[in-house]
């Protein structure tokens, strides 16, 4: 973690003076303002965050109420949950008006999950739960609109509670989100949220939430997509606050538009905007943090 930051440290000196770009136009192969081999070489993303393709040899998922079904191993379901325990890359499609995908596998155990037209409501708890896993890449399927709620649920722990599950995306382990879909998120607490590192490397978004719209405790990188977050609270967020090299939030691409009654972008340790454009309206201040700042010329508004 320590050797990323630095990283991401040089790489926004490198950059200081580019200007704002929109995300991967034209033909261009990058995710992102920074070529993807220099993000991969430098242990930014990974080739596993990357993949993006629909892979004809996935176990599919149906999700239907009281009828969800998968064709292979590794999925179990109980009602209205579904559960995937096994390394491997799933498809789910269908809608659940009251039910949840749990990701729980080996904490050696990379999962892939493909969003293809998926739409879970939950009346109780987060729609997609990654309880377990080494890291979990949740790839919105290209052309696909996908949607997840709690917008209902009464959420009792704080987010300083370990056990609490308090976003309608919540992981517990590393997570990435990828694709050339669209996801919207409408959420009673936070909108997506991960115990150590979010990484989000393409896909549309629009979030609501009425705490904060993306919390990664560790880090939270946007290298490519678009990111529209309405938020109540903070809408970018990094909040680890008892090791020094966490607690970061990095903008290499994409399009960020923020709409905060708090911050905008609140980070304990670090924030780094090297590449992309982020356009900010908050009530207080549009980045908050008590560490550093390293923003490229033009790149915020």
């Amino acid at each position: 973690m320590k050797r990323i930051f630095a990283i991401l440290l040089a790489l926004t000196l490198t950059l200081a003076l580019c200007a704002c770009t929109p995300d991967n136009g034209g033909t261009d192969t990058n995710i992102g303002s920074i070529p993807n081999e220099e993000l991969i070489g430098n242990g930014i993303l990974s080739n596993f965050d990357l993949e993006d393709d629909m892979d004809a040899s996935a176990i599919q998922i149906t999700l239907a109420d009281n009828a969800s079904k998968a064709n292979g191993e590794g999925v179990s379901v109980s009602g209205n949950v579904v559960t995937i325990s096994a390394e491997g890359t799933y498809v789910a499609t269908g809608t659940l008006s009251d039910g949840q995908i749990i990701i729980a596998a080996a904490k050696t155990a990379k999962i892939r999950l493909i969003l293809n037209a998926v739409s879970i409501t939950s009346k109780s708890s987060a729609p997609l739960y990654v309880s377990s896993a080494d890291k979990v890449v949740i790839t919105l399927a290209e052309g696909t609109e996908n949607k997840l709620s709690d917008k209902n649920v009464v959420h009792s722990g704080s987010d300083a509670d370990a056990s609490a599950i308090n976003a309608c995306l919540f992981a517990r382990d590393d997570m990435t989100i990828n694709g050339k879909g669209k996801l919207t998120i409408e959420a009673s607490a936070n909108g997506i949220e991960g115990k150590n590192d979010i990484r989000i490397c393409g896909g549309e978004y629009t979030i609501s939430a009425v705490n904060n719209g993306i919390k990664g405790k560790d880090t939270l990188v946007i290298a490519a997509g678009t990111v529209n977050v309405t938020a109540g609270k903070d809408g970018l967020k990094s909040d680890n606050e008892t090791e020094a090299d966490r607690g970061v939030v990095t903008i290499v691409g994409g399009t960020v538009n923020i709409s905060a009654r708090d911050d905008g972008i609140q980070a304990v340790t670090d924030v780094t905007i090297s590449g992309g454009s982020v356009t900010i309206v908050a009530a207080d201040s549009k980045i908050n943090c008590d560490g550093t700042q390293h923003i490229s010329d033009g790149c915020v508004k």
